[in-house]
């Protein structure tokens, strides 16, 4: 057997065909469907990994729901050629190359835009070649119909004109002559139409020949004769002589644009190549999508840890299918597959394989995150049965002829897939053979996964480490397989057990029991007590699991309860504290009216008498709100701590720690307040708290008082300064630093104005070079 054909066959047999099938359906390119069905096998894993990562950008376009903008179009390989050759193309055939075109423009366009996103995709994109001059000009000459455009040249719309012109004239004689009673008593019915594209009329047969005129053609029943009377000879020849003018310019506007297209016959096609190329990795990852698939590690040690496995086909089909996992380290050679008869074994056989050559191609495979697999030289598999009578060969014989072919044919690192190694002849002499077989591979550094149901195949694992034992699961209760893999451990074949779900009779299972020797009896006793062990053991997994989840779900309850209590024990306290502010802000207000009313007595003395008022009064209720919460339920405070102030239910960063100070600093926005440790409290800062930002006070430096309006309205800076002449007046501070800039002089000019009738200011001068200049006023505040 030829090495050609035994991978043909193996990919057959896979069911790769019907990937390549489903690949190809996707693509919008007839050249791009072409490729697919010739679909080379990637030999570099460098060249995988890129190959992967590219078909993995057109995923993350689908997801996002962003699509090339790549639609079908007439397949154009042969105008390219036709026109290299001098041809003259149809109006429909450059129409189809401008619109190759246009995708060319918005392919390009669409995959720049998304260079951030799509890297590699953006790399292939950039060499395309929109060619606008060409497909402008067949824009210009050819609508999207694939007809030539009247106004295509001014020449065309001239000769079309003058056409039309002689059409109009000889149409309006036609119906003079029909309405003439010259012509009434000759024609077989009241109309004209035209003969090899020249106007006649329909003659009575009898009357054909009165008119001199010459005769085009005949009705089907012969009763009249279609004859252009001699008069209507010049305008049909000056007709037809416009109509081949026409004809002769739009000849050479389709040769003009012919040869412009054979001119870049090679970029065209390279534009169509790249075109397929971007549509084959566009195809490749709808495949991903549908089937859920990852780009995988490709190693380079020979390592498989395939996790949650599913055959690509069945999803394609079903949409569903029962994962599994495929662990297969460095160590070990052959995976021997068992268990019960369609238990799906040869399925995930055919998994493997099948996934093998998807990477091999470049495509995603359906695995979980974290799978790797190597890049395999090659895959060949025997698996079906190749009976062949034309060629006197038995199932024995065709598969012995496979197997001599693979070790003939396979390179050391091949992936080898035996379904049911040697079958069809002596059971003892059929193990032995197969067992030769899977250590002749190994020795020769394959990968092999096989499928198996002699009992001493089962057992290679145990005497030879490169084996791997690997079982279909099978529930004994159920009498039916659950298609899990369980590795480490054989399966049973469970023939009796599927020979009574299928119906055979009692007496013919109880005899098949007694033919069995005391040594497979025994094999299968230990498989079946194995398999128990290991689903108690997997059902008490499950169940400390639900157990633990449960615990972990009860303590998060308790710790997210235990948070709740405590946020709302700090939501009771914060409430009290804002009635109590409420009540502070209602006693401000009753003083601020008093306090307007002294400020139009200009008395400085009156109105600081006030203030000293409602700092009493302020007090009063502070003193209130710290007795509402003792020492002891008052956590320490530390420099560097989010607090309130309680009087201002403002927010700000402690400054110093009040542990034995009477006063604390506390910095609100660019504001340093020095205040008593009783009237702050820590903040349990929340996310939403945390994302609260306190709003922007009035700018007031701890060293030197001073202001900052710049950039402030006229009216608005009066109104901070006057709400900041306010509070400065209660302080120590008597020198004030008012910073305003230049501008354009008004906001100055308002401040001074201001100043100047101001009842707390002493005096005011700009400031000198090193405080700023006449951008900065310094005043100074009265005594009391």
């Amino acid at each position: 057997m030829q090495s050609r054909s035994l991978y043909e066959q193996t990919l057959v047999s896979l069911g790769w065909p019907e990937i390549i099938d489903f690949l190809a359906r996707q693509t919008v390119l007839a050249i791009t469907a072409e490729r697919c069905r010739a679909l080379p096998f990637l030999e570099a894993p460098e060249t995988v990994r890129e190959r992967l990562s590219a078909v993995w950008e057109g995923v993350l376009l689908l997801k996002g729901s962003s699509h090339i903008p790549l639609s079908a179009v007439a397949d154009p390989r042969p105008c390219f050629t036709r026109a290299a050759k001098g041809a003259v193309l149809e109006g429909a055939e450059l129409r189809g190359i401008h619109d190759l075109l246009e995708q060319v423009e918005s392919v390009r366009s669409f995959l720049v835009r998304k260079r951030e996103e799509v890297p590699r995709l953006f790399q292939i994109a950039i060499q395309l070649e929109p060619l606008e001059a060409l497909r402008r000009n067949i824009a210009s000459a050819i609508d999207p119909e694939g007809r030539i455009r009247e106004g295509a040249t001014p020449a065309l719309r001239a000769l079309t004109a003058e056409a039309t012109r002689a059409r109009e004239t000889i149409t309006e004689q036609l119906d003079k002559m029909l309405r003439s009673s010259r012509y009434e008593k000759l024609l077989q019915e009241s109309y004209y139409t035209e003969r090899d594209g020249r106007f006649v009329l329909p003659f009575k047969v009898s009357d054909q020949n009165k008119e001199g005129g010459v005769v085009h053609d005949l009705s089907a029943s012969g009763a009249t004769a279609f004859v252009e009377p001699r008069e209507l000879v010049g305008p049909n020849n000056r007709l037809r002589v416009a109509q081949l003018a026409v004809a002769r310019e739009v000849e050479r506007i389709l040769r003009s644009l012919s040869e412009a297209v054979g001119r870049e016959g090679e970029r065209l096609l390279r534009n169509l190549e790249i075109l397929a190329e971007i549509d084959l990795l566009r195809a490749s990852a709808t495949l991903a999508e549908r089937i859920g698939g990852i780009c995988p590690q490709v190693n380079e040690g020979g390592v498989i840890r395939l996790f949650d496995v599913r055959h690509p086909l069945l999803l394609l089909r079903k949409g569903s299918v029962v994962p599994n996992d495929i662990l297969i380290e460095e160590g070990h050679r052959a995976l021997i597959l068992s268990g019960p008869n369609t238990g799906g074994k040869t399925v995930l056989l055919k998994s493997v394989g099948l996934l093998a050559l998807m990477v091999r191609a470049g495509l995603p495979i359906p695995c979980r995150e974290g799978s790797e697999i190597p890049l395999f030289p090659a895959v060949v598999a025997d698996i079906g049965d190749d009976q062949d009578l034309s060629r006197d060969l038995s199932s024995f014989s065709a598969h012995l002829q496979k197997i001599l072919a693979i070790l003939e044919a396979a390179p050391a690192g091949a992936l080898v897939l035996l379904d049911e190694l040697v079958t069809s002849t002596d059971p003892a002499e059929g193990a032995a053979l197969a067992a030769a077989i899977l250590m002749e591979l190994a020795d020769r550094e394959m990968r092999v996964v096989t499928t198996t149901h002699y009992p001493s195949l089962k057992g290679l694992a145990q005497v030879d480490p490169r084996f791997l034992n690997g079982s279909l699961a099978f529930d004994l209760e159920q009498l039916a397989p659950t298609y899990r893999l369980v590795l480490g451990i054989p399966g049973r074949s469970a023939a009796l057990e599927m020979a009574a779900r299928l119906g055979l009779p009692e007496s013919v299972l109880a005899r098949a029991r007694e033919q069995l020797r005391p040594q497979e009896t025994a094999m299968e006793r230990v498989i079946a007590e194995l398999e128990r062990e290991r689903r108690t053991a997997e059902e008490e997994r499950r169940r400390w699991g639900a157990l633990r989840a449960e615990a972990e779900e009860a303590a998060a309850i308790q710790k997210e309860g235990a948070a709740r209590w405590e946020m709302s024990e700090r939501e009771i306290q914060k409430k009290v504290r804002q009635k109590v502010a409420e009540a502070v802000s209602e006693a401000r207000s009753e003083i601020a009216a008093l306090m307007t009313s002294l400020k139009e007595k200009r008395d400085p003395a009156l109105i600081k008498k006030g203030r000293e008022t409602l700092s009493e009064i302020e007090k009063k209720i502070g003193d209130g709100l710290v007795r509402r919460e003792p020492d002891s339920a008052r956590p320490s405070l530390q420099a560097g701590q989010r607090v309130e102030v309680l009087s201002l239910r403002k927010q700000g960063t402690l400054l110093d720690s009040p542990e034995g100070l009477k006063k604390v600093r506390v910095r609100i926005g660019n504001q340093t307040l020095s205040v008593s440790p009783d009237a702050i409290e820590g903040v349990l800062q929340s996310p939403e708290e945390k994302a609260e930002k306190p709003s922007a006070p009035i700018s007031v430096d701890s060293g030197e008082s001073s202001l900052d309006l710049i950039g402030k309205r006229v009216e608005e800076a009066l109104e901070i300064l006057e709400r900041f002449l306010d509070r400065a007046i209660l302080g120590s501070q008597r020198e004030v630093r008012l910073v305003h800039g230049h501008g354009s002089g008004r906001l100055k000019k308002a401040i001074r104005e201001y100043l100047s009738s101001s009842p707390y200011v002493a005096r005011f001068r700009p400031g000198d070079l090193l405080e700023g200049g006449d951008a900065v006023t310094i005043l100074t505040l009265k005594e009391e």
